[in-house]
C-alpha cells in the first residue's frame, strides 16, 4: 500500500482499515520505517495487529504497543545512554558545561525526552536547557517559528552543547536557525531519529 507519512489522516484511515476490516489483515509489514510515533500505536494497541517496522523509539514505546509491535531498528533507550555516556566522558557534557536539549512535541520523542534522556543526565547531576518544537510535518510554518526561538534561547542561555531528539522535518529547520543565528554549539549525535545519517 502506497501512503503518506506525512498525513495523519490519510495513516488513520489505513490503520482502521486494516484493523478493522472485513477481514482485518494478520500483520502490517513495514520495512522502509516511515509508519511512526503514534500511528504504530494505532496498529498495534488500539489495533491489536502486529506491526514490524524498521522504524524504532524508546522501550516504553515497545511496551506500549506490547505484544504487537516489533522493530528492526534498535530500541534508542540505550543508545540515548550512550550518547549521554561518551558526551560525559568526552568532556562535551558535565564539568561546568551547559547543556540544552531540543525536542519535538511528538508522543514518541516526548516519552524519549522525559523516560530515558532526562534520566540519563540526571545520573551525572546535568540540567538542560530543553526547548520543544512542532514536529509534525503538517506545521512547517510553526516548526520553522519554533526552531528560529529554540536556537535564540539556547544561545541567550550560553548553551555550549545541544543533544537534538528531533524528527528531520523539525532537525533541518533547527540547523539553518543555528546557521542564521551563527549559534555553533556542540551538536551530540546519535542514532535517535537518524540525526548522524
Amino acid at each position: 500500500v502506497s501512503f503518506d507519512p506525512t498525513n495523519d489522516a490519510n495513516m488513520q484511515s489505513f490503520c482502521s482499515q486494516w484493523t478493522q476490516g472485513t477481514p482485518p489483515v494478520f500483520a502490517v509489514v513495514d520495512g522502509i520505517g516511515t509508519w511512526t510515533g503514534t500511528s504504530q500505536l494505532c496498529v498495534t494497541q488500539q489495533g491489536h495487529t502486529p506491526l514490524i517496522s524498521a522504524s524504532s523509539a524508546t522501550t516504553n514505546w515497545t511496551n506500549l504497543g506490547s505484544p504487537y509491535l516489533w522493530w528492526t531498528g534498535p530500541d534508542m533507550a540505550p543508545v540515548l545512554s550512550a550518547t549521554v555516556q561518551w558526551g560525559v566522558s568526552s568532556g562535551r557534557l558535565g564539568h561546568g558545561k551547559k547543556v540544552g536539549v531540543v525536542v519535538s512535541d511528538q508522543a514518541t520523542d516526548q516519552a524519549a525526552l522525559h523516560d530515558d534522556l532526562m534520566p540519563d543526565l540526571a545520573k551525572d547531576h546535568i540540567v538542560p536547557t530543553v526547548e520543544t518544537v512542532a514536529g509534525n510535518p503538517d506545521e512547517s510554518s510553526t516548526t520553522n517559528s519554533d526552531a528560529q526561538l529554540a536556537v535564540e534561547r539556547l544561545k541567550a542561555a550560553g548553551v555550549q552543547s545541544v543533544i537534538p531528539l528531533l524528527p528531520e522535518n523539525a532537525f533541518f529547520p533547527y540547523l539553518a536557525s543555528e546557521t542564521s543565528q551563527q549559534y555553533v554549539p556542540q551538536l551530540l549525535l546519535s542514532d535517535y531519529q537518524d540525526t548522524i545519517e
